[in-house]
């Protein structure tokens, strides 16, 4: 009987034993058989930086500067000239200006006149001094608006200080002068002070 009874407790714990080789290799296996990946999706952003349309490059350049107008005979006389003509030229300057058709009237003397070539005036040229007066008739006036047509009261209002002369009536500025002839006045002039051509 005490044979039996030490068969039971080692029947027993053998089984404990078992039992409890079991219990401590299952969870190992559960381990080893239970695998979790971990996955992780990263999201890529792709940006597509577009640029922006480069306007079409051309060959841009400067218009060719184009020559400032000679002022129309019978138009407006400044105080330095007319157009194109100032005064002090001489006269090869003068006919390279395309605006007179050569000498007319009196030469050999100290100056020569040049004919407009519309034939609305015309330049005298002081052989020592170069352009020295210039004639317009038809429309032409001053830069004040006084001109052909001009009625002495016109011509006094514009000019009060305009002084009268033997064939010209005259204003006087620094060294230059505005010159009109007859009322309605029927030719206007701008000329240099002091010179020679006429009075």
């Amino acid at each position: 009987m005490r044979n039996a009874m030490k068969a039971t407790l080692l029947a027993a714990a053998m089984g404990v034993a078992l039992v409890g080789c079991t219990t401590v290799d299952a969870p190992q296996a559960a381990t080893t058989a239970v695998t979790t990946t971990a996955v992780t999706t990263t999201a890529v952003t792709t940006t597509s930086a577009v640029e922006p349309a480069t306007p079409e490059t051309r060959d841009v350049r400067e218009p060719a500067p184009v020559a400032e107008p000679v002022a129309p005979v019978g138009r407006v006389l400044d105080r330095g000239g007319f157009g194109a003509i100032r005064f002090g030229m001489s006269a090869e300057q003068l006919v390279a200006t395309g605006l007179t058709s050569g000498t007319d009237g009196p030469t050999g003397g100290e100056c020569d006149l040049y004919r407009l070539r519309s034939g609305e005036g015309g330049v005298w040229v002081a052989k020592n001094s170069g352009v020295a007066s210039i004639i317009l008739e038809g429309d032409g006036r001053t830069e004040d608006g006084v001109g052909i047509g001009s009625t002495e009261a016109e011509v006094r209002a514009a000019y009060p200080t305009l002084r009268d002369g033997i064939n010209w009536d005259a204003v006087y500025f620094d060294g230059t002068a505005y010159g009109f002839l007859n009322y309605p006045v029927t030719s206007v002039l701008v000329f240099q002070a002091g010179q020679p051509c006429h009075n």
